[in-house]
Order: structure tokens, then sequence, then C-alpha cells
């Protein structure tokens, strides 16, 4: 419409979807567990290279041996291998089930295909089986328990935990989870930006800095250079070759004749 040399537009409709700001909850939100279930993963891994390695849980392998590299390659591909399909599981139930209940009570809930919402299910198991593998590599590297298990959470779950809720500043979430391992969990995002559209972008409302390959990228990048390191750092501590080992004595004159 003119009007003295104006012009004014008027209409209804939606120009993008609200998402959370228009009262929506976007279904990953569904799993408020998922924090407290990665820390269980991250410490399940790390037990299982401790304490398959040697020397008990608690201490790790011992300085004067090793983990041969195929022994933790088959370490790293069951715990995966378990990780991914229990995440799978307990997913495919959780976000369905949690959607049903939410519209049943009459809250909204925001709506994606089914290709977006298979992608959340299998990209969260995924996310879960190398956070899992990346705690395992930590575990073989560090070669103590508690000190592995703490640098994975701070790493993993910390970033993830403290950047869902509004706790830091938004430009401060989004490097965290550009630079962290985190950034994986990018794989849950189902909501949209539009530039369009006035929001608040941030990873406290379900918005990941990085698009889903790409935080899935990050977290690949970590677990394969950890993993690739953890073999090189045990056999550079371990025994030299041809020098067995008789204790931290000094060698008996029978010794000295049978080497």
């Amino acid at each position: 419409m003119e009007e003295d040399g104006a012009f004014t537009v008027t209409g209804t409709g939606d120009i993008g979807p609200g998402g959370t700001e228009g009262g929506g909850r976007p279904v990953e939100r569904s799993l408020g567990g998922l924090p407290l279930g990665l820390l269980i993963v991250l410490v399940v891994a790390v037990r299982f290279v401790t304490s398959g390695s040697g020397s008990g849980a608690r201490r790790g392998p011992a300085r004067g041996t090793s983990i041969p590299r195929h022994r933790l390659a088959a370490q790293a591909v069951v715990v995966g291998a378990v990780t991914f399909v229990t995440g799978l599981l307990a997913t495919g139930i959780v976000i369905p089930v949690a959607v049903v209940t939410l519209t049943g009570n009459g809250s909204s809930v925001v709506d994606v295909s089914a290709l977006t919402g298979a992608r959340v299910v299998a990209g969260t198991a995924a996310v879960l089986a190398l956070a899992a593998v990346l705690a395992l590599a930590l575990g073989a590297l560090l070669r103590r328990a508690w000190l592995a298990i703490l640098a994975a959470a701070l790493v993993i779950a910390v970033p993830y935990t403290v950047t869902s809720f509004p706790l830091l500043a938004d430009g401060l979430s989004q490097w965290l989870l550009r630079v962290t391992p985190a950034a994986g969990f990018a794989a849950q995002q189902t909501l949209i930006e539009y530039p369009q559209v006035a929001a608040h972008y941030a990873p406290s409302a379900g918005y990941f800095p990085l698009p889903w390959w790409a935080g899935i990228a990050v977290l690949c990048a970590y677990t394969v250079t950890l993993l690739g390191l953890a073999p090189s750092r045990l056999s550079q501590n371990g025994p030299r070759t041809g020098q067995p080992v008789h204790g931290s004595g000094p060698m008996t004159a029978q010794e000295s004749t049978n080497s």
C-alpha cells in the first residue's frame, strides 16, 4: 500500500521456524541424562584399557610393559562397537518416548524429518563411541586411570555440559565447541539458523557453531591422533628390544652367562 510516497507492507505467516524462541523444544533436548551417560562411558573405557594392561585399574600399565598395537586396536574396536550399539538403542528409545510424552502433555516439540531424526539418533551413538575410543587412547597414553578419566572429562564432558546451559559467554561457548572434542555433539543439532530471523543463536539455545559433519570430523581427528600416539608412547617406555628384564638389581654371574 502506498500513501504519501511511503510503502507499507502487511501480511501474516512465518518467515522461518520459531525454534526455541517460539516455545518449541528441539528433540535433542529430551536427552537430559546424556552428560551423566557420557561420563560413565568415559570411565568404563579408561578402566577397560588400564585394568587389562597388566597392573590393575588404579595404576594402569606398568612402566616396564607395553600394549601391542594390535591389542590396542582390538580394544578400541570392542569399546567403540559396544558403545555405539548401546547408544543407538538408548537414544532410539528415549527420543521417541520423550516426544510422545511431551506432546501428550501439551508441550510443543519442533518438528523434524525422519532423516534428521535418524541422524540425531545415529550421530549421538557415533559421538559416544568415538568419545569412548578417545578415552581408551588417553588411558593407554597416560597409563593412569584417574589421570586419563580426568583428562577425558575435561576435554569432552565438561565443555559439552557447560555450553548446554547459559553459564558462559556465547563467544567462549562457541570457541569450546569448535576446538575441543565436544564439537562432535553438533551431530545432535536440529535447529536451523535463518539470517532473516532474529534469535539467540548460541549453544545454550541449541545452536552449535559447526555443522554436524564438521563437529564429528573434529572429534575423529582427536581420536585418531591420540590412538596413533598411544602405541608409540608405550613402546618408548617399554623394555628395550633384546634386553630381558631380570629385576631392579644387578645381574648375577649365572644370569650373565645365560644372556
